[in-house]
């Protein structure tokens, strides 16, 4: 069980920064135009084989253009038929912005100390699929059917059919082969990396291909210390793209730690799509508190500065802003927990003629209540300002434990509401909203077997 948050601003059947589009980075559009199509970078849906789609129609006509975002609600299930034999199934349904559900349903089959089979059928209408075939703005049908073997300890050969059809672009099949592997280099440092190959055929005409590669590294020196980065490099029939992200944690003592990240995405058209060219960047450098002596109290401070620029030919934008935000959360008893949030923000436009700057203030907060084990209830509220305009919300929520550590929340929002990672991206909650929240460290995922 889970939720996505999804984007997808494209024109119509396009994907301008192909393999990227779904994962890119937070857009700060004019803080006057809040909408719901942007979201922190951790939210998005990766989806690496929809700059396949690409068909260069719609580069020029406002009418082509689309912007759809939703927020979803999925519940899956697993069964083990066999020890070697397992079937799968999974719901979802969109509980904010573009209407929509999905439903599949799948088998896998391991072979002993060779690979694995695997397959799944999915009814898609108007969400976002895990494969990125089609626009998804119609019910659609797709299929998946594929193989993958380990070759060397820590790596994979896989081969994989992807087919959809119903959608805008009729049917399209993709044949997708691809190295996966993790190396442990030494003690300290870890390494993986990623080659893919992708031919798509389509009743829109012609085959299109793309190719991917990708690596990345972390290490760590002691346990004060965590280092990591990742690059990725995509081409395709119009587009080349490269990502890459790096971040460092340094903790000081027990209670206090300082990180640094950063995002970086980078598109330029090629072909009947040279000259569009994307730039996006998203630098963070934080102080984090956790009290570790009565766990009452935790909080961070942060410095982000966001740059989008993008000269496509409808819709450029051309901006920057800076962010300093203070968060924290505090915990008088075990039923009580009460979160505040500070944030300033100073935008500059330069789309059109002379820079147009905008600075802002936004303060938020939420009270949380443990009715039992089980269930807690809570009240949130916010309120921005700057630039002439105001802008707040107020709501109200109910939560159910669904694990330990982890909860399903429901609420409704009047106004819009933002905390200060929301307002730093230019997004508000409204109306009617579902979270997912779990709370974990580094012992959780060890526990959990994800050390590495």
């Amino acid at each position: 069980m889970g939720f996505n948050r999804v984007r997808d601003d494209y024109p119509e059947g396009v994907t301008p920064l192909g393999g990227f589009a779904a994962a890119g980075l937070p857009s700060t559009t004019n803080p006057t135009r809040l909408t719901n199509n942007n979201f922190a970078d951790e939210a998005f849906r990766y989806n690496p084989f929809s700059n396949l789609l690409t068909n260069g129609n719609c580069t020029a006509a406002e009418a082509c253009r689309i912007t759809r975002a939703y927020t979803s609600v999925y519940v899956d299930a697993r069964y083990d038929i066999t020890p070697a034999w397992s079937v799968n199934a999974l719901v979802e349904q969109s509980v904010d912005g573009a209407n929509g559900h999905r439903a599949s349903v799948g088998s896998e089959y391991q072979l002993q100390n060779v690979g694995r089979f695997y397959g799944r059928y999915e009814l898609v209408n108007n969400l976002l699929n895990n494969y990125g075939l089609g626009d998804d703005t119609n019910s659609s049908r797709r299929f998946v059917f594929g193989a993958d073997t380990p070759y060397m300890k820590g790596g994979n050969i896989f081969q994989e059919l992807r087919v959809a059809s119903g959608g805008s672009q009729g049917r399209e099949t993709v044949s997708a082969t691809g190295v996966r592997n993790v190396f442990n280099v030494t003690e300290h440092l870890v390494a993986n990396t990623s080659v893919e190959n992708q031919v798509l055929l389509s009743n829109a005409g012609g085959i299109r291909r793309a190719k991917a590669l990708a690596g990345g590294l972390e290490y760590t020196t002691s346990p004060l210390w965590r280092i990591g980065g990742r690059l990725e490099y995509r081409i395709s029939d119009s587009q080349k793209t490269w990502l890459s992200s790096a971040s460092a944690v340094r903790r000081l003592n027990n209670d206090w730690s300082i990180l640094a990240r950063n995002l970086l995405l980078s598109s330029q058209g090629i072909g009947a799509a040279a000259g569009q060219n994307q730039t996006q960047d998203r630098l963070q450098f934080g102080l984090a508190y956790r009290d570790t002596g009565t766990n009452k109290l935790n909080a961070i401070g942060r410095y982000e500065h966001n740059i989008d620029r993008n000269n496509a030919l409808v819709n450029s934008t051309n901006l920057s802003n800076d962010v300093i935000a203070v968060s924290a959360n505090f915990r008088p008893s075990a039923a009580w927990t009460a979160s505040t949030s500070a944030a300033f923000k100073h935008q500059v436009d330069k789309i059109d003629g002379p820079a147009s700057t905008f600075n802002g203030k936004l303060i938020s907060a939420r009270l949380m209540y443990d009715v039992n084990d089980r269930f807690d209830v809570g009240v949130l509220g916010s309120h921005s300002w700057g630039g002439g305009a105001k802008d707040g919300g107020f709501g109200v929520e109910v939560g159910y434990r669904l694990l330990t550590n982890l909860w399903l929340s429901g609420g409704y929002i009047a106004g819009r509401y933002a905390d200060s990672e929301l307002y730093s991206t230019n997004n508000h909650w409204s109306a009617f909203y579902v979270r997912l929240r779990f709370k974990f460290d580094e012992n959780s995922l060890a526990n959990a077997g994800w050390a590495q």
